[in-house]
């Protein structure tokens, strides 16, 4: 009897987990060719809109929190019920249309996806993190054969974006995989690596968070090894940063050898932003990382046009600058006025001052009550990991996304939990104990 209830329970933990990554891929911040309303005639696109997507999420959650839940902790209940407040400020401040729109169960998916206990939250986070280096593989075999003269067989496909196909951007369709192009600079955006994902951005991000996660281990591991060569060859911008932080953070520990590493990182970036290439989509990458006088040359994620609608919106009225306009209104906004730009800004106008604010101090919350007070040991891992978390935020700017929910959530706790093992290994094995008797 035990065995079965033991066998129900893991095949509903698998069936929870296999949702809650299908639903990740339909959602905010990942956007594979597959689900693009321009493949295949929208076939599988139809099922990505907020109605069907949140409610499979939502479904998929409750499913687990029912299953798996035994005891919450009142921080779990004080981090959900902040997600479902300030998601009913969001959605209420939008209007009669994004009220009806179903946008509220977009922030009840992650809402209850906190209340679920740990080992779901972790399997969960180890599931996506396999699927999405295994989507990087065949796309990578791809990409070297054709940088090597292979002629691989492809189909043009167009942008799902209005924006992109009006700059001339379009892909190249080939089996499993995509390679964005551009009608005027095929050499440069025929060298960024895409995978399977909208843009080479999509993957540098996700290969950096999961290398953080994983701390940036190589040796023995060719799972992360994969994720660092996509994020090199995509030539994201925001995959070097955040690299770079990561390591200047964790120098904090104040290590010779990370020190020396980081000196020799430094070395290498003003040698390379300083040597005279002729290949032009080489120049223009050095022309992407190089620091000027008004910031990193290659900080694309912004405009004139952008930060002229933005204070316009801010200006509107108190309300709107407190709570916002809603879910996705400035990219609408952008795609109506022909707008290529995404940044935090974006936050601030779709949620307001309070809703982007609100977040930051939920992500610190969680990380400091939740991670931190149960692995203080832990702390210059905790600190760069959240350094890293919140600056993506400033180019990728999807916080109420599950699948950032689950690297953030589920990511820091399967790391923290591993280093648990190791200190517990380590005391065992030098037979170490700790006397809790007063003295």
């Amino acid at each position: 009897m035990i065995g079965t209830k033991m066998s129900k329970k893991r095949i509903i933990k698998n069936i929870s987990i296999a949702f809650l990554i299908l639903y990740c891929f339909y959602s905010y911040g990942l956007q594979p060719f597959f689900v693009w309303k321009t493949f295949a005639n929208g076939l599988f696109s139809s099922i990505g809109g907020i109605p069907v997507r949140s409610f499979i999420g939502v479904l998929v959650v409750v499913i687990g929190l029912f299953s798996f839940i035994k005891r919450i902790d009142k921080e779990r209940y004080i981090l959900s019920a902040w997600i479902v407040f300030s998601g009913g400020l969001i959605v209420f401040a939008g209007g009669i249309n994004h009220i009806l729109s179903f946008e509220f169960l977009l922030f009840l998916a992650p809402a209850m996806f906190i209340m679920m206990n740990d080992d779901i939250q972790i399997d969960g986070y180890k599931v996506f993190y396999n699927v999405f280096v295994f989507s990087l593989i065949i796309p990578m075999i791809i990409y070297i054969l054709v940088h090597v003269g292979a002629n691989i067989p492809y189909q043009v496909l167009e942008s799902p974006e209005t924006i992109k196909t009006y700059n001339g951007i379009y892909y190249k369709l080939y089996p499993l995989a995509v390679q964005w192009n551009h009608n005027w600079n095929p050499l440069y955006y025929g060298l960024r690596f895409c995978g399977i994902y909208n843009e080479p951005g999509v993957v540098g991000t996700f290969s950096a968070l999961f290398l953080c996660v994983e701390r940036y281990k190589l040796k023995g591991n060719w799972k992360n090894i994969v994720l660092f060569i996509a994020g090199i060859i995509s030539f994201s911008l925001a995959f070097y940063l955040m690299t770079i932080i990561y390591f200047c953070v964790r120098a904090i520990s104040v290590k010779p050898q990370r020190l020396f590493i980081l000196l020799a990182i430094i070395v290498a970036y003003f040698a390379f932003t300083n040597i005279e290439i002729s290949n032009p989509s080489i120049q223009r990458f050095q022309k992407r990382i190089q620091i000027t006088s008004e910031g990193i040359g290659g900080d694309n994620r912004t405009n004139e046009d952008y930060n002229a609608l933005f204070k316009a919106g801010m200006r509107a009225s108190a309300s709107r600058l407190l709570f916002g306009y809603g879910v996705s209104a400035i990219e609408d906004e952008l795609e109506a006025n022909n707008i290529d730009a995404s940044t935090y800004k974006n936050l601030i106008y779709d949620y307001g001052v309070i809703g982007f604010v609100g977040q930051i101090v939920w992500i610190l919350f969680f990380a400091y009550h939740s991670i931190y007070k149960r692995n203080k040991r832990d702390s210059i891992f905790i600190l760069s990991f959240i350094v890293v978390f919140l600056i993506n935020l400033y180019q990728r700017p999807f916080i109420y996304s599950i699948c950032y929910y689950l690297i953030l959530v589920g990511g820091l706790k399967s790391a923290t939990k591993k280093n648990q093992t190791v200190w517990r290994s380590f005391y065992a094995s030098n037979k170490i104990c700790f006397s809790t008797a007063r003295r």
